[in-house]
């Protein structure tokens, strides 16, 4: 049977999450024998299962197909310069393991890529997986990429790896290493894009929206259409490098004035550090003996305390103007914001204020700016999802093909 039919049949079932058999055959304006034998085939490959029956209505309940979800599993990981996270997920990108490691990352491009390789196989070790059973690897890193080739071209979050990572080919290290059909290395902001619209705000409805990082480092993702807008310089979403022309704080970038330097969790521990240091004003943030953490600013905040609400608070209203520049150029209704400072209600009020008194008017009370809702592990599901959305795709390295080899 035509693999171009059972694509699109097992891209519908993805799509929907559940079809009965004749609400398959409508989709597809196929007739019910033929959209049987396509049923009856992707069921002798695994591919899809029945999962209950339809609400009773005005005919007799029908059996609910879906994918398989043990038809397939995909490695996400999620790396940045201070913690490493991984994910595996089934086919249908559901996390069926996981796994943190909180310690920087070497400064040895071989000790990296044996990191990452010990994380892949203690992740698949922890839920009884070989790594045969799983059909490729998504990485996300907190870097600038070419997802085209996997090549990283600079790493500014930090600066210590910066010679590291420059021009670093990591998917083709990894090709070396893993023999996957699929092997996707991506900015970090993207896969964490890619997750809000399979598993997010956006999933079924929302398509066209904007990805804000507000983390250690402030980035964007440029959703359309549900994926991830790259443009041709491969640079397209880097809102953490706009200039601001009232701010002479240096990047790491190189330049002076990016929203970074004023909006991130790290430029508002640096701020908190030197009042702290310059004056005797009272906070629960001068004890000595608990590490400053962006957390315990965001904590510190909702108690009262001054240092740390105001400094949350300036911070946000530099991250709504960079919303704002955002807005006024794309036209975005929807705005999710994820990371660290997505938890504090104090700089998302703020960035909501200031945003919207930048925009244009008739924008101003149309943009919703949303906290995602998703885990810490967002990013490497994200990753991971990339390799899963590969699969679907028609090519010889698609989940029938590798199905039949199975």
């Amino acid at each position: 049977m035509a693999n171009g039919n059972l694509l699109s049949t097992l891209q519908l079932i993805r799509r929907a999450g559940r079809l009965t058999r004749k609400e398959l055959a409508s989709q597809l304006c196929l007739g019910a024998s033929m959209a049987s034998k396509l049923v009856s085939e992707l069921f002798e490959r695994g591919l899809i299962c029945e999962v209950g029956r339809s609400e009773p209505g005005s005919g007799r309940p029908s059996d609910l197909l879906a994918l398989n979800p043990q038809a397939g599993n995909a490695v996400g990981l999620d790396i940045s310069g201070t913690h490493q996270k991984a994910v595996i997920v089934n086919l249908c990108g559901e996390v069926i393991a996981s796994l943190v490691e909180a310690e920087r990352i070497p400064t040895d491009r071989q000790a990296i890529l044996d990191g990452l390789e010990q994380m892949i196989q203690c992740a698949l070790a922890s839920c009884s997986l070989s790594p045969c059973e799983v059909m490729g690897i998504g990485v996300g890193l907190r870097a600038v990429v070419n997802p085209s080739t996997g090549t990283v071209s600079s790493w500014t979050e930090t600066p210590g790896l910066a010679t590291t990572w420059k021009n670093f080919a990591v998917r083709d290290a990894l090709v070396s290493r893993w023999l996957y059909p699929h092997i996707i290395v991506d900015d970090i902001v993207r896969t964490l894009g890619i997750a809000e619209v399979q598993y997010g705000h956006s999933r079924g409805q929302d398509n066209d929206f904007v990805y804000a990082l507000a983390d250690s480092g402030i980035g964007m993702a440029v959703m359309l259409n549900g994926a991830p807008y790259v443009g041709p310089l491969q640079i397209a979403g880097e809102i953490g490098h706009i200039p601001l022309g009232n701010v002479e704080i240096h990047c790491d970038c190189g330049n002076v004035g990016c929203l970074e330097t004023v909006a991130s969790a790290t430029a508002i521990l640096d701020r908190i550090r030197e009042r702290l240091s310059a004056s005797s004003v009272r906070s629960s943030l001068r004890e000595n003996d608990t590490e400053l953490t962006i957390q315990r600013v965001i904590d510190a905040a909702e108690t009262g305390d001054k240092v740390a609400y105001q400094a949350l608070r300036e911070a946000g209203e530099y991250f709504g103007v960079g919303l704002a520049i955002v807005v006024n150029l794309l036209g975005s209704e929807l705005v999710v914001v994820g990371g660290s400072l997505a938890k504090s209600e104090v700089y998302l009020d703020a960035a909501r204020r200031s945003m919207r008194l930048q925009v244009l008017s008739n924008a101003s009370t149309m943009v919703r700016v949303k906290p995602s809702q998703l885990d810490e592990f967002a990013g490497a599901r994200g990753a991971a999802t990339q390799v899963l959305n590969h699969l679907f795709l028609p090519g010889e390295a698609n989940i029938l093909a590798l199905s039949e080899k199975m």
